[in-house]
């Protein structure tokens, strides 16, 4: 008995009989009790019980390596567009962008960008 429950049956909406007939009907029909909680209303289900480990809450993987990423240790292992990342991939990723950056000389600033973003709007290019 120490893994079950009693909860609501959902046949018959713990009423622990069963109608039938037209929603808008204001007399169903009763067709006695229910079969699958013997009219009683409630339900006997078996439970397993609870551990420490379901209470922890969900397991994040890294998208690169697989590795696992814990955003109560790490703020930022949750990106944007339901990305995951770990620390060290995180890292790699951002020395590859700064390594691309110095191969071409550094990107447009952002005077750059806005100045060519107003000529693409004006239609100059």
């Amino acid at each position: 008995m120490a893994n079950e429950r009693i909860v609501p049956c959902e046949a018959c909406g713990s009423e622990g009989r069963i109608y039938s007939g037209h929603p808008n009907d204001p007399h169903p029909r009763d067709e006695g009790p229910c079969p699958w909680c013997e009219g009683t209303g409630g339900e006997i289900i078996e439970t397993e019980p609870v551990t420490l480990d379901d209470l922890k809450g969900p397991t994040y993987f890294c998208d690169a390596c697989d590795a696992t990423c814990d955003p109560a240790k790490d703020s930022h292992c949750l990106g944007e567009f339901n990305t995951t990342l770990c620390e060290n991939c995180r890292e790699a990723a951002y020395d590859q962008h700064q390594e691309r950056l110095m191969e071409t000389g550094g990107g447009p600033t952002l005077l750059e960008q806005q100045r060519e973003a107003y000529k693409v709007k004006r239609g100059y290019r």
